[in-house]
């Protein structure tokens, strides 16, 4: 029924077909105003609301009706011929609205959800079916933000301000300092939830000239680490929908294409191992492949100098809380769940792209069965789980 990602590859459908758009209120607006901007809806559009206050009222000449009127003159019309579009941002009411499509249309229509109206645009901008008026303020602005990502840093920002502030407090330094989404943010709310004043960060290093403040801060006070590792595929997949709005990576014309051969160019996985050369390393002078990992356990607690390192993998964290609680000296330490794919707005592309994501064989062999980094962190055993997870995925 949702099929977000094949319009974030093709928009073709929305000049092609009758437009159904459901949620009539601020952003359904805005999303009118694009539609019509661009060329689209040529074939007709409908504007559907449950909301009986807005029945009769119209959107640049377009009325809104209630669901069962709309659904009314999509029969006349032939389902096969008109495809639904949910403007509404918050979960929850995506979720009403997608209860009322299934129930009154069943899998018979085609629909999409905001996130991929917004990026399908973005990401197809070259479609010769949109006006080039329309085409050229987007390639601006486009142009615009990208720079804007360029010059601004959050994680750095972040960073700068956690160290600033330690001198007003005593405890020692605790940071949540490891990739993207490997599980991270859980440990860091849970921390949060008790009280430690944590950083949660991807990157120290080259932060400019506060760097060697930010090494003698560290040689003055204690400092704890906890960092996570993770299946490389998994969380490359989920790094990438994460950060498809950081439009620095790419090109202006981007395509979803442009994007996935980014995040999976050969050998992407290197990447992992290398951070704890870039970040790990450089900055804490630690190299953490000297000491043993127990992979049974999944786990390992390194301690240099001032610096103790809890390393754990993603995969047996939900049986480390007690570990993580010792760690840190947090009695009855629970993890609370955070940052799941399912709770984000680009959840069905998401869940599509990774039921059709493709390697090659020759990949997830070198990466399941000869990587060092792989056989660092996990037994033969789970890497073998892993290869028979992925290689159902494999090219053909």
């Amino acid at each position: 029924m949702v099929k977000d990602l094949e319009l974030m590859k093709n928009i073709t459908p929305l000049f092609e077909k009758r437009l159904v758009i459901w949620g009539a209120g601020y952003m359904g607006h805005l999303i009118i105003e694009d539609i019509v901007a661009m060329g689209a809806g040529s074939q007709g559009i409908y504007l559907c609301d449950s909301d009986s206050r807005l029945w009769g009222k119209t959107i640049l000449g377009n009325e809104i009706s209630s669901p069962d009127n709309v659904q009314q003159e999509m029969e006349k019309e032939g389902l096969e011929k008109c495809v639904i579009l949910v403007t509404v941002l918050s979960i929850d009411a995506q979720n009403e609205i997608l209860e009322n499509i299934e129930r009154l249309y069943g899998d018979d229509v085609d629909v999409y959800t905001k996130y991929a109206i917004e990026w399908g645009i973005y990401m197809n901008i070259k479609n010769p079916y949109i006006k080039k008026d329309f085409r050229d303020k987007m390639l601006i602005e486009h142009e615009k933000n990208k720079l804007l990502r360029e010059e601004h840093s959050l994680q750095k920002d972040i960073a700068l301000k956690y160290f600033a502030l330690l001198p007003l407090h005593n405890d020692e330094i605790i940071l949540i300092y490891q990739k993207g989404k490997v599980g991270s943010s859980s440990v860091y709310r849970s921390l949060r939830n008790y009280n430690r004043n944590v950083l949660h960060c991807h990157t120290l290093a080259d932060i400019g000239e506060k760097e060697d403040d930010l090494c003698k801060l560290l040689n003055l006070k204690s400092g704890k680490i906890i960092t996570l590792v993770r299946d490389p595929i998994a969380r490359r997949i989920s790094e990438m929908w994460e950060n498809i709005a950081s439009m620095e990576r790419y090109s202006t014309n981007v395509d979803f294409s442009e994007i996935e051969s980014y995040y999976f160019k050969k050998g992407f996985w290197h990447g992992d191992a290398e951070w704890f050369d870039e970040q790990i390393k450089t900055f804490f002078n630690i190299d953490i492949f000297e000491y043993p990992f127990d992979t049974e356990k999944g786990y390992t607690i390194i301690k240099q100098g001032n610096i103790e390192v809890l390393l754990l993998t993603l995969e047996k964290l939900n049986n480390l809380e007690e570990v993580i609680g010792n760690f840190l000296g947090i009695k009855s330490f629970q993890l609370s769940r955070n940052n799941v794919g399912k709770e984000k707005l680009y959840r069905f592309a998401f869940q599509s792209f990774k039921r059709n994501f493709t390697i090659s064989e020759e990949e997830i062999e070198e990466l399941y069965r000869k990587s060092k980094y792989m056989k660092y962190f996990y037994s033969e055993q789970e890497r073998e789980e892993f290869y028979a997870k992925w290689v159902s995925h494999v090219k053909k």
